[in-house]
């Protein structure tokens, strides 16, 4: 039987599977509006949610008691991890709104399909020993987690759809391909049991968001501040998202 913890951690993954379905809102004409108008903000909501998970695991591991070599080298375990992924997929797929300079074909789809299933075994390995350092924690990580998927699952659907998928084609491909998340889940399970990999994992985690934050979401922000302005609205949004989860953090450790 599941532990409380094993059961948070496994209905977290399927919540962040059931994001593979986000494309299909742009089916839907209004709510593609809306969704269009926002995607922007939402990446800059998700940085600062992000800049605060990877202070968070970073100072668990360093309360755990890790050494500087293993936190460094576990971390940047992490951030290549994310890095072989993002190779996976070619730098003119990986996008953070709906926009393509270019047609997309099935080589392409099935080199992101790839690539997104290495990156949701990160997610799957991030996920548990964030729970396992604070059920908080774990929940500002899910929720990170899928606002970042949001977005490129949005972008990832375009890609399909692009490539001669139908609609039902683009989101079961989605689906099937974001459920390699508990791949990550069952193999951090396997790590955690022993006891000294929990601050490498919470290390690992850390390096991950981190990397996420500074080689994806922030040049994403920086590049539409320079093609569209509004500096002030993405500060906010990126204040506003750490604000909220430090709210939390802060308000539950009483």
């Amino acid at each position: 039987m599941l532990t409380p913890m094993a059961l948070y951690i496994v209905i977290s993954a399927f919540l962040v599977m059931c994001v593979s379905f986000a494309g299909v809102a742009f089916v839907q004409r209004n709510l593609s509006a809306v969704l269009a108008r926002n995607l922007k903000i939402l990446v800059a909501f998700a940085a600062g949610v992000f800049a605060v998970l990877s202070y968070s695991l970073f100072d668990e591991a360093i309360g755990i008691g890790i050494s500087l070599p293993v936190l460094l080298f576990s971390a940047l375990g992490g951030a290549l991890f994310l890095e072989t992924a993002d190779r996976l997929i070619p730098h003119e797929h990986h996008h953070h709104g709906t926009e393509h300079d270019h047609p997309h074909g099935r080589v392409d789809a099935h080199r992101m399909l790839l690539g997104d299933a290495v990156h949701n075994i990160a997610d799957g390995i991030i996920l548990v020993p964030a729970f396992l350092a604070d059920v908080w924690i774990g929940i500002g990580t899910v929720a990170g987690i899928i606002l970042h998927e949001l977005v490129q699952e949005i972008a990832e659907f375009f890609v399909l759809k692009e490539a001669g998928y139908t609609t039902k084609e683009a989101l079961v491909r989605n689906f099937v391909v974001s459920s390699t998340i508990f791949i990550g889940v069952i193999l951090a399970f396997s790590v955690a049991r022993v006891e000294e990999f929990e601050a490498p994992l919470l290390a690992f985690g850390a390096g991950g968001f981190t990397y996420i934050l500074l080689r994806d979401l922030l040049p994403s922000i920086v590049g539409s501040v320079r093609k569209d302005g509004h500096a002030p609205q993405f500060a906010a949004a990126a204040l506003i998202g750490a604000g909220i989860l430090l709210g939390i953090q802060t308000f539950m450790a009483r």
